[in-house]
């Protein structure tokens, strides 16, 4: 699949996201079930739904963007 400059930018930092949750010694299974989900998405992006998901797990782990 060609996927756009944009698009592959988005999927890097995808994987940074997926990455730094992974490395975390205290990751709960349901949540990296979640992770190996979103890791082997084709799509170049995320669902609204799975984007709040996301979000809430970095949120809970406090990793990811804080700023409001």
């Amino acid at each position: 699949m060609e996927l756009s400059d944009d698009n592959c930018k988005f999927m890097r930092e995808l994987l940074g996201r997926i990455r730094r949750l992974y490395q975390l010694p205290d990751c709960d299974g349901a949540v990296n079930s979640l992770l190996t989900y979103f890791g082997k998405q084709s799509q170049p992006y995320l669902t609204p739904i799975q984007e709040e998901l996301f979000k809430t797990i970095e949120r809970n782990y406090g990793i990811g963007e804080s700023k409001q």
